[in-house]
């Protein structure tokens, strides 16, 4: 055997210097691609002109808003109520009789003076009972001028033993019953001469009449109903006010209104308006029970001047201005307290007692006010935080919160 070992043949070897590996060939293609990157982006910031900018909407709500306007003076306290005389009076006759005589006046509608005669009842009757009881009276004062110097010659002669004191005590009675007999005499005469004048009913005031029921040769008793007369020298209204109403009126709850606060009255007569002047006079005892109002009398002195007519004139030749006319129902503009105070729409009041308003830097701003009136479509409201010429919010908002900034709808009118 041969022990001899065959050479092993040397592996085919090549160059590796000569062949790179791939690794390192994708490593240099991405270190290229990112170097051209840089550079692109380089080139974009260089060359890249400047970005356009793009208005964008706001979305701040928009908002409809009026400009406020204080005034400061006499606010007007409004209310109305019926018409009434003054005074309303049931003329009843106080004596029985025939009525003999009527006065021009006694008619429906007709028109007297303090003083004059509405009707006259049979005198005859009562003037002659008057004439006995003073023929009565004289017989007594002759009895007791009798009596009394009786009596001083019985006083003579009881002190000279003459007449006993028994005679002179007679006369002394007789005396003193002349004497009472007289006094009731002249109560009769008295009482006699009232029912005399009572057979003339004559008027207590200026005034006219409301009706009348009766006429000449008509016969009335004693408590019947003659006519029902009104006074025309001042007519009343009586306007029912809220608490807050009420509390507007100055020197309402004096004990004597000194200085009585102006009004005026107003009545619609064919389609115009027409105003008389007055004051308030005085407020009604207490709180009406039904209607838990505040009952404010206003007087409208000589109420049969014709009225001044306001507002818009319609002129027709035909139309006579009225009167003062009791049985209607007024409007009543009162002046009440000096304020100052700004009127809104009832639609720019919030939660019954704040406003929005809009600040110069279009923010909302909430802001509690005092309500001093309503006038129906406007309130009278009052804040130290409302300025001349500020803007309050009369449109609706989703919601409202202070510092929520907001866009101002403008009128294109008012530009």
């Amino acid at each position: 055997m041969d022990d001899s070992v065959a050479p092993t043949s040397a592996p085919d070897t090549k160059d590796l210097s000569l062949s790179p590996e791939p690794s390192s060939k994708w490593g240099l293609v991405a270190a290229g691609i990112l170097a051209a990157g840089i550079l692109g982006f380089i080139l974009l910031q260089v060359l890249a002109s400047e970005p356009v900018q793009v208005a964008r909407d706001s979305r701040a709500p928009l908002v409809e808003v009026i400009s406020l306007d204080l005034q400061t003076g006499p606010l007007p306290v409004r209310g109305n109520g019926p018409v009434r005389p003054r005074a309303q009076v049931t003329v009843i006759a106080q004596v029985s009789g025939e009525i003999s005589e009527t006065g021009p006046a006694l008619v429906t509608g007709g028109r007297f003076k303090a003083g004059d005669s509405l009707l006259q009842i049979d005198p005859r009757t009562y003037r002659a009972a008057l004439d006995q009881a003073q023929a009565d009276r004289a017989a007594r004062q002759a009895d007791l001028a009798f009596a009394e110097r009786q009596l001083e010659r019985d006083q003579k002669l009881t002190k000279s033993g003459a007449a006993s004191e028994r005679r002179r005590d007679e006369t002394l009675n007789q005396r003193d019953r002349a004497r009472a007999q007289i006094a009731g005499l002249d109560a009769l005469i008295a009482m006699r001469a009232i029912d005399l004048e009572r057979t003339n009913i004559v008027a207590p005031f200026d005034g006219q009449v409301f009706s009348e029921s009766v006429d000449v040769g008509s016969i009335v008793q004693s408590g019947a109903e003659i006519a029902r007369i009104f006074a025309t020298d001042i007519f009343e209204i009586v306007v029912p006010f809220t608490d807050a109403e009420a509390s507007l009126i100055p020197g309402l709850w004096d004990d004597t209104l000194t200085t009585r606060p102006r009004a005026t009255a107003t009545l619609p007569y064919r389609g115009n308006l027409y105003a008389w002047d007055g004051y308030v006079d005085r407020v009604e005892a207490g709180i009406d029970p039904d209607t838990r109002t505040i009952d404010v009398v206003v007087r409208i002195p000589n109420p049969t001047r014709r009225g001044q007519q306001v507002g818009d004139e319609k002129t027709d030749s035909v139309i006579d201005p009225p009167p003062f006319l009791s049985g209607t129902y007024a409007g009543i503009e009162i002046e009440g307290l000096n304020l100052t105070y700004a009127l809104v729409p009832r639609t720019a009041l919030r939660n019954d007692d704040t406003l929005w308003l809009v600040k110069d830097d279009n923010t909302l701003d909430v802001v509690a006010v005092d309500v001093i009136q309503d006038q129906d479509t406007f309130i009278a409201v009052r804040s130290s935080s409302l300025k001349e010429g500020g803007r309050v919010v009369v449109s609706d908002l989703a919601y409202a919160t202070a510092g929520l900034e907001v866009q101002v709808l403008v009128d294109d009118s008012e530009q």
